[in-house]
């Protein structure tokens, strides 16, 4: 008991942190995103989170740094807003700007890197972008040395990031033109999840990006009574006539045959451990503290359903009350 008292003040802060960081995101709801490209093309997704939750595609057809600039293709912002930030290209390369940070309000903003040709309107301190403003085209040009191609670039691509309060782990669980980014860094859109592949067709578009949900159609008006519906009328009910009856021999019902009913196959019991959040062998408060924090919008690990504690198919506060009572000695085991 003396265990769990030492308990009650971390759950009770969790609790009002949950409940403070619930509201602020109800009341910042995000802008409506899309792809940074112009068009309806498909672009390749080919590296997955990366230098603060970073995403990169390239339109399908796009060589190598032989040729540094993609001018078929063009960048374009995730949303509107106003240019805050330039970034140039390192040296040798003369000091072109190659990335731009926008914001986008309310704590929303994003960051584009190897761009090209950048225009001189937008590149301006201040400047205000729309969804169509041209932000120069994909290229292999970096603003780290030597400025063009590897290291920090093998391809033309564009290479962004989606920040909230300067966090790009806000990318996670975000919808950008009706497909949403999961925690294991798989985007998903109507049932199909894709993850980052060099050698991926390029099934990522800007598409129905903008289209309102189909509206409900009104269900039918009844009909009167004694009428009944025929097509978009209603005509008079018939009177169901008399069914002739017949007398027919009886038949011998066959006996069936007994059959054996197969022995269930039992249940496997997990291999791993039942509330061990962090995954280091052992379930106590810290992994209380992990499903708390999950349970507050931070980004999970691969360790995190394991936080599941009640084993409900969900990770939440009630799993850091379980794994809190365990620890504590309350409940003698966690379910399997």
């Amino acid at each position: 008991m003396r265990k769990l008292r030492l308990y009650l003040p971390l759950l009770a802060a969790a609790g009002l942190t949950l409940a403070l960081l619930a509201g602020a995101r109800r009341s910042e709801a995000a802008p409506l995103f899309v792809w940074p490209w112009a068009g309806s093309d498909g672009w390749r997704f080919t590296q997955s989170f990366h230098i603060d939750y970073a995403l990169d595609f390239q339109p399908q057809i796009a060589p190598n740094c032989g040729d540094p600039v993609d001018l078929t293709h063009t960048i374009r912002p995730m949303a509107p807003g106003t240019v805050t930030a330039i970034r140039y290209r390192g040296p040798p390369e003369p000091p072109l700007p190659v990335s731009l940070t926008i914001d986008h309000g309310d704590g929303w903003s994003s960051y584009y890197t190897h761009l090209a040709n950048i225009p001189d309107a937008v590149a301006t301190i201040g400047a205000t972008v729309e969804y169509d403003t041209d932000l120069g085209n994909p290229s292999c040009y970096s603003a780290c040395d030597p400025g063009v191609g590897p290291p920090c670039a093998t391809g033309r691509h564009v290479h962004f990031t989606l920040r909230k309060d300067g966090q790009g782990s806000a990318i996670v669980g975000q919808t950008v033109c009706g497909w949403t980014v999961g925690a294991d860094g798989g985007i998903s859109r109507d049932g199909q999840t894709y993850y980052a592949s060099f050698s991926a067709a390029g099934p990522i578009a800007n598409i129905d990006c903008f289209s309102a949900p189909p509206a409900e159609t009104p269900p039918p008006t009844p009909c009167p009574i004694d009428t009944a519906p025929s097509g978009d009328a209603c005509v008079p009910a018939l009177t169901p006539a008399a069914t002739a009856t017949s007398t027919s021999t009886p038949t011998d019902t066959p006996t069936p045959t007994p059959t054996d009913t197969p022995t269930p196959t039992p249940t496997p019991t997990p291999s791993w451990l039942v509330g061990d959040a962090g995954c280091d062998g052992s379930t106590n408060s810290v992994d209380a503290l992990l499903v708390l924090q999950y349970a507050a919008g931070y980004p999970p690990s691969w360790c995190t359903i394991h936080g599941d504690a009640n084993r409900d198919g969900a990770v939440d506060p009630i799993d850091a009350t379980v794994i809190l009572q365990y620890d504590a000695g309350l409940i003698p085991a966690l379910p399997r």
